[in-house]
């Protein structure tokens, strides 16, 4: 079961995701997209964003790596 612990982190992230896209939809989100569109496509944004990606991908391999080799070794 510790083996799958970094995989908890992948939880408030989709929970995050799922509140921004209710904030963008809201009439406020709409009212000043453009500026928000801009940031979004920033230089800046995209390399926070695949920072996040990184960090988030190197820390559930841990636990990917630790069920194949569960998977591989069983002797059943």
């Amino acid at each position: 079961m510790v083996a799958y612990a970094p995989l908890l982190l992948l939880i408030p992230v989709r929970a995050l995701g799922r509140d921004a896209r209710g904030r963008r939809t809201s009439a406020v989100g709409l009212s000043c997209a453009q500026p928000a569109i801009k940031g979004i496509r920033s230089q800046a944004t995209a390399i926070a964003g695949r920072v996040v990606l990184a960090v988030v991908a190197l820390t559930a391999l841990s636990g990917f790596l630790s069920a194949v080799i569960d998977i591989a070794t069983e002797h059943t």
